[in-house]
């Protein structure tokens, strides 16, 4: 996964919040290295993933990213036209 790295300290109000928050429901790694840095990995869908599943191979995380399309594409496309029947009579 790749990472980003920071000083907790420098984070304000806002960034502290999303931190725990992140960090209460394991969204994200957090390393604390010993000069105060906090590192944690970067907030992409694929480290997501590759936070989920751990180490694996290209082709099957493009596997895995293809399915999460294909799933929340379909979720989207329920949700659109479920919510259009709120709005026009059938």
């Amino acid at each position: 996964m790749s990472r980003a790295s920071f000083k907790k300290n420098e984070l304000g109000f806002l960034g502290r919040l999303c931190f725990n928050v992140l960090r209460l429901f394991w969204l994200i790694d957090v390393v604390e290295l010993p000069d105060g840095t906090t590192e944690i990995n970067n907030l992409t869908i694929i480290n997501f993933v590759l936070k989920l599943v751990g180490p694996t191979h290209e082709r099957t995380l493009t596997t895995y990213m293809l399915i999460l399309q294909i799933f929340f594409s379909g979720v989207a496309f329920l949700i659109r036209y479920q919510l259009v029947k709120l709005f026009y009579d059938d």
